[in-house]
């Protein structure tokens, strides 16, 4: 079982030092939550003309220096904040003229999965306030965006992802949560970012977010409850509200069961023939085997080579059929192309890679974006992968925490039957409600929703992986109602 680290010592007192880094530009800021780690945060303001006039937005780095497992490791995580445009101020219940000091808008922390994939895919692909066009030189303005109901900060982790680096080998969510956590904690107390601290505190993602998300909600409240207990007075409370995770990967065990009836069912609901009879036998056989050899590395986590085997198992049971008839994983009626998550899209890496990108956002112009880091998702597959989180989201829903599961029902690596199994199995107080619960139409024929408690389960119609992306204005729709405590 994965462990999160101690809080930090109470006895250490918060030492901020601010240091201008350019006349009129950004500023660094250090922090010392623990003897054994120097925490920084650098913010600057990006030229609002870069992506979107109508929203202001921030970048920098977070800075890690010595870890709990390591004093030597040095880590860099990219950030780039927007505010919620101005142009939808008028639907903001405030009194206030200030998009800044409003404290009723949500603050949205968006992750991508992977492991080792830049949210910066959700940013220029997705629900970001600018997109990414064909020809990797420019973007256009998002009408969709979730900028339109809440500020919005993509965070590229673990270190390595995107525009981070760092020389650490941090390989679980339980690791890339401790720094996450203490990312909020030095944000919130920036001279930029305190402005933000009283706002409602949203943790967003798809994919491998179904690991990142329930750890990190976790570390935060139980930093949290050691501020209650009075733990540290350089800590403060973090606005931690709602979660919100798209296709995501929770659970080994349980997911492994439904890529077969996944395919199969795809035939009955869209007419696509993904398996034959007998790849579908197949399928399922190799799953009971995939499942076991999962279950030895769940059970003990330092079996990496039970562990290796299951992702083997995983990689050829479930997936070589598709790369054999050139089927995206990700949106089954499509084949595999740079725009579907199947591969890497040009665009991305070469907007990202531009000399002005990267000095329009503050990235040294020796650092590379890249879309996926393979040797974080190899390395995380040894242990990471077969762990469930499923008991960390259990008990934050026990705590009364509003939590949206949602998927795309075109996708097939993370599909929304093997979703809703999860939401099913989980083990907290209204489990027996959530299963008694009907589903019904959501969004006038977008979808279908379940509801029980603070829970939430939604199929959204004709959407693949990435649903921001397929069907944006189902994805607005879904997370207005959702921020603003709407019953699904």
């Amino acid at each position: 079982m994965q462990h999160f680290a101690a809080h930090a010592s109470s006895a250490l007192a918060l030492l901020v030092l601010a240091i201008a880094l350019r006349a009129g530009s950004g500023t660094t800021t250090s922090f010392q939550f623990d003897e054994r780690i120097r925490h920084s945060l650098t913010t600057d303001v990006v030229d609002p003309n870069f992506c979107d006039p109508s929203s202001r937005s921030l970048s920098g780095y977070f800075g890690v220096d010595g870890s709990q497992y390591d004093s030597d490791r040095s880590k860099k995580y990219f950030y780039w904040f927007f505010e919620r445009r101005t142009s939808a101020l008028s639907n903001v219940t405030t009194t206030t003229s200030s998009i800044a000091e409003a404290d009723d808008i949500p603050l949205i922390v968006w992750l991508n999965g992977g492991p080792g994939c830049s949210s910066m895919i959700g940013l220029l692909t997705e629900l970001g306030p600018c997109l990414i066009n064909d020809d990797g030189m420019s973007t256009r303005v998002n009408p969709h965006s979730w900028t339109e109901v809440g500020h919005v900060l993509f965070l590229d982790q673990p270190a390595k992802a995107g525009y981070s680096r760092g020389n650490g080998d941090d390989d679980t969510v339980d690791m890339t949560a401790e720094d996450a956590y203490y990312f909020f904690q030095s944000f919130f107390q920036s001279s930029e970012g305190k402005k933000y601290a009283n706002n409602p505190l949203v943790i967003a993602g798809e994919s491998y977010a179904g690991h990142y998300i329930p750890a990190l909600a976790k570390r935060v409240a139980d930093g949290n409850d050691g501020l209650a207990d009075g733990d540290s007075s350089a800590l403060i409370h973090l606005n931690l509200q709602r979660l919100a995770i798209g296709n995501g990967y929770y659970d080994s065990e349980v997911q492994f069961k439904s890529y077969a009836p996944t395919a199969r069912r795809f035939k009955e609901s869209y007419g696509i023939e993904i398996l034959t009879k007998t790849e579908y036998k197949k399928m399922k056989k190799g799953a009971r085997r995939c499942i076991k050899s999962v279950k030895q590395c769940n059970d003990d986590l330092e079996n990496q080579l039970a562990c290796q085997i299951g992702t083997r198992c995983e990689q050829e049971t479930f997936f070589g059929v598709f790369a054999e008839k050139d089927i995206s994983v990700y949106d089954m009626t499509q084949p595999c192309t740079e725009w579907n998550g199947c591969k890497d899209n040009p665009a991305l890496k070469k907007f990202l890679n531009l000399e002005t990108t990267k000095s329009a956002l503050n990235v040294p112009s020796n650092v590379t974006w890249q879309e996926c880091n393979d040797i974080i998702n190899i390395g995380w597959s040894d242990r990471d992968r077969a762990f469930s989180t499923g008991p960390y989201l259990a008990s934050l829903l026990d705590t009364g925490l509003p939590v949206l599961m949602y998927a795309g029902d075109y996708d097939y690596i993370c599909n929304y039957l093997g979703n809703k199994a999860v939401a099913l199995s989980m083990e907290w107080e209204k489990k027996d409600e959530f299963g008694d619960a009907t589903d019904h139409d959501w969004g006038d024929g977008r979808g279908l929703a379940r509801t029980a408690g603070n829970l939430s389960f939604l199929q959204v119609y004709k959407a693949g992986h990435m649903v921001p992306m397929n069907q944006p204005v189902s994805a607005l729709m879904m997370i207005d109602q959702f921020l603003a405590g709407e019953a699904f």
